[in-house]
């Protein structure tokens, strides 16, 4: 299913804050699409035995997300300490592969997917 404008606002409304600048949540959005990559990595390395639950990719992305949370100049009237981004992001972190799927940034159909599936590539010698 397609992502539609209205599943885009209840992202927005549920994972960001209200008085945060449009530019700042923009750059949220893109980051959080970025880091699909390494959410994959993550599950693929849960799925192997004797690992732990949250990996060094996951933790990545917490802090990733973390530093995107706060306030370039530090002024902003949202941020009083870094505390509040960290809440923020692992809200965010604790729901992302959800949030992928709602909006349909995963790869599972490969046809319709953000991310889609590259081309075969024949090389020879």
């Amino acid at each position: 299913m397609t992502a539609t404008v209205w599943d885009l606002i209840i992202v927005l409304e549920t994972f960001l804050p209200g008085s945060l600048s449009m530019e700042h949540g923009l750059y949220i959005l893109v980051m959080v699409a970025s880091l699909y990559p390494l959410l994959w990595l993550h599950l693929h390395q849960q799925t192997e035995p004797h690992q732990p639950h949250e990996t060094a990719w996951l933790k990545s992305i917490l802090f990733l997300l973390a530093r995107a949370f706060r306030s370039e100049d530090q002024a902003a009237e949202a941020w009083l300490d870094d505390g509040i981004a960290m809440e923020y992001a692992q809200d965010l972190c604790r729901d992302l592969d959800v949030l992928y799927e709602y909006l349909g940034l995963d790869s599972s159909d490969h046809t319709k997917s953000f991310f889609p599936k590259p081309p075969a590539l024949l090389c020879t010698s």
